[in-house]
C-alpha cells in the first residue's frame, strides 16, 4: 500500500520561511520524503504559496530574492498537485469529526496545533 501525505500551505510556509513551527514542519517533510511517501497538495498550493511570499515582501519579512529563492525550492520539491473530488468528500469528513470548518473544502489539511503538535491524516492510496 502507497502512504499519501497531502500538505497546504500551513506546512509548506514554515517548511520554506524561518518562522516558529519551521522545525516541525521540516521534521515532517523530511520523514515523509526519507520514508518514500508520496506528497500531494491541492493543485493552487502553488498559486498559494507564492501568494504568501509576496505578501512577506511587502511586510518586509523577506526580501524579494529570498522570495523568489523559496519558491524556487518549493517548484523543486516532489510534490504530486491533485484536484479530485475524493479530496473535497474526505475533507469534509476529517473536518466533519474533528469539529472543524476548513477555510478551503478543496483540501485536505495538516494543522499545525498550539504547543508544536502535528495532527496528521495519513491517507491510503485507494
Amino acid at each position: 500500500m502507497t502512504r499519501v501525505l497531502c500538505l497546504d500551505t500551513s506546512v509548506w510556509i514554515p517548511y520554506l520561511v524561518p518562522e516558529v513551527y519551521q522545525p516541525q514542519s521540516r521534521k515532517l517533510v523530511a520523514e515523509a520524503l526519507s520514508l518514500s511517501i508520496r506528497l500531494v497538495t491541492p493543485a493552487f498550493a502553488w498559486t498559494e504559496v507564492g501568494s504568501v511570499l509576496r505578501k512577506k515582501t511587502r511586510m518586509g519579512v523577506i526580501t524579494t530574492e529570498e522570495a523568489l529563492g523559496f519558491f524556487e525550492d518549493f517548484c523543486e520539491l516532489p510534490i504530486d498537485y491533485i484536484e479530485q473530488e475524493v479530496i473535497r468528500t474526505r475533507t469534509w469528513k476529517i473536518a466533519d469529526k474533528y469539529g472543524m470548518m476548513p477555510p478551503f473544502l478543496l483540501a485536505l489539511r495538516v494543522r499545525l496545533r498550539s504547543f508544536g503538535r502535528l495532527m496528521l491524516h495519513w491517507l491510503d492510496n485507494s
